[in-house]
C-alpha cells in the first residue's frame, strides 16, 4: 500500500491539447513514475465536473503513489532522479513549452481508509 501520494490538476493548454496528451500522457507520467520512492503513477480524466468553479474545473487528475511518508525525501528523489535522468519533465521534440496549466498540486499521506466491497 502506498504511504503518500503526490497529487496534481492539470489542464491542457487552450489548442494544445495533442501537444498535451503526447507530452504528459505518454512522456511525463511515465518518465516521473520512475523516480526514487515513486511506485505508480496515474491519471483520470474529469468527465463531469461537479460543483462550483471560479474558473474552469481541472481537466485531469494525476497522482503517484508513493513508499514514503516523507514528502522531503520523496521530493529528494524526485530531484535527484530529474538530475540523474536529464530532468523530470523531459522535454519535447518541437514543443518549447510545456503544454499544460497546473492549477494545484500537493503531497498527501495516508490518513484512514475504508472499503465496503470484498
Amino acid at each position: 500500500m502506498a504511504r503518500g501520494l503526490l497529487v496534481a490538476l492539470v489542464n491542457a493548454v487552450e489548442g494544445r491539447e495533442e501537444a498535451f496528451a503526447q507530452w504528459y500522457l505518454e512522456e511525463h507520467i511515465n518518465h516521473t513514475a520512475k523516480a526514487p520512492h515513486f511506485l505508480s503513477g496515474n491519471v483520470y480524466k474529469n468527465v463531469a465536473p461537479y460543483g462550483n468553479y471560479d474558473s474552469p474545473p481541472p481537466q485531469y487528475l494525476a497522482f503517484y503513489e508513493l513508499d514514503t511518508d516523507d514528502y522531503e525525501v520523496a521530493l529528494e528523489g524526485l530531484h535527484e532522479w530529474g538530475r540523474e535522468s536529464g530532468g523530470h519533465n523531459p522535454p519535447m521534440d518541437g514543443i518549447a513549452e510545456i503544454p499544460a496549466e497546473f492549477t494545484m498540486a500537493g503531497w498527501f499521506v495516508f490518513e484512514k481508509s475504508t472499503h465496503t466491497k470484498g
